[in-house]
């Protein structure tokens, strides 16, 4: 089975690999499929502007940290977990 890395573009024109406490998460196809069912039918992805958090709804985001501005994520990318980590995207 494949794994991949999952690159989050962001309403701001950054580029977030999916991240839990520092290190670059991998993913298999079905979640791959998963994410991206879920980006389209939902359409809520965001992170908090210091992107420290992430939630698969805005809206949780918002409840979480009122105080904090929120940053949507615009678009959802594979990459292959083999190829070198984009020194362009971040951690």
């Amino acid at each position: 089975m494949s794994e991949y890395r999952v690159v989050f573009k962001l309403a701001n024109g950054q580029r977030k690999y999916a991240t839990h406490n520092g290190e670059v998460l991998l993913w298999d196809e079905e979640d791959i499929k998963a994410i991206k069912i879920n980006f389209i039918k939902f359409e809520q992805f965001a992170f908090t502007e210091d992107l420290e958090h992430f939630a698969f709804s805005t809206d949780e985001l918002v409840q979480k940290f009122p105080r904090s501005k929120i940053i949507r994520v615009k678009g959802v990318r594979a990459i292959p977990a083999d190829e070198p980590l984009d020194p362009n995207v971040l951690l």
